[in-house]
């Protein structure tokens, strides 16, 4: 279906859809709705192996600072959403 023939409802649905939620911890993660909409900074950290530096950079500024004031601002905590953030994009697991 393409978007200008779409009825307005879907084409709204298709607009608003730049964001994927993931939850983790209780908590409704907003990360773009595509890894081809990942800042550059968050794939080179994914790829470095570094996953508190790529939650940095996929999570933004204010749900970046939500993460560090967690009970769970751990690097194993950060792996662990790292993965399930990785995994909501139907990739396998990124330490294999």
């Amino acid at each position: 279906m393409d978007k200008t023939t779409a009825p307005e409802s879907v084409q709204t649905e298709l607009m608003e859809s730049t964001e994927t939620v993931v939850e983790w911890a209780d908590v409704k993660w907003k990360v773009p709705a595509s890894p081809d909409e990942w800042p550059a900074q968050a794939l080179q950290a994914l790829e470095q192996g570094k996953p508190m530096t790529f939650l940095e950079h996929v999570l933004g500024p204010k749900q970046w600072g939500r993460f560090l004031r967690g009970d769970r601002s751990t690097a194993g905590a950060a792996a662990e959403l790292t993965n399930l953030i990785y995994g909501a994009y139907g990739e396998a697991d990124e330490g294999e």
